[in-house]
């Protein structure tokens, strides 16, 4: 009996895993992109610097300052170890969208650009503030069946509190 419902379980969960599989390959390019910064935004404010970096393309550049992928890796991984809430215990920085997520499309639908606006709340012994209100123009390449963040520019470094 045990089995027999450890079994159902398990085709269950694996039925799951392929409808989940088969949704995201039926994604327009567009849907594709959208689910992409919210993944990234998601792994940010869980400090999965490690996840968050598999959004970036392997020539990202933030035009701004000169940063390449490893240096933004970098950067990222010593902000979450630095900036933990001791109450809590978790990355103590969180973002949210100022403005929606409107990326404009090329023709071909494999490169897109947008305008982004977040705000970066630095929150600590239940005291937040605002840490930053970043801005930036970001373009991204569609490659392999998924988006990467490709280059930033425009982006607003020395504003952050």
């Amino acid at each position: 009996m045990f089995k027999k419902a450890l079994g159902i379980l398990l085709v269950i969960g694996l039925a799951f895993l392929a409808l989940t599989q088969i949704r995201h390959a039926l994604r327009s390019p567009s849907e594709r992109l959208m689910w992409r910064m919210g993944a990234m935004v998601e792994d940010f404010n869980d400090g999965r610097i490690r996840q968050l970096m598999a959004g970036f393309d392997v020539d990202f550049r933030d035009e701004s300052s000169g940063a390449l992928k490893p240096d933004v890796h970098s950067a990222l991984a010593g902000l979450v170890l630095a900036e933990r809430d001791p109450e809590a215990n978790c990355f103590a920085i969180k973002a949210a969208w100022v403005t929606p997520f409107e990326p404009i499309f090329e023709e071909d639908e494999t490169k897109a650009k947008a305008e982004v606006e977040l705000r970066l709340t630095h929150t600590s012994r239940g005291e937040s503030c605002t840490w930053w209100e970043a801005k930036a123009l970001i373009s991204f390449v569609y490659r392999d069946g998924d988006w990467y963040l490709h280059r930033s520019r425009s982006v607003n470094h020395r504003d952050r509190s």
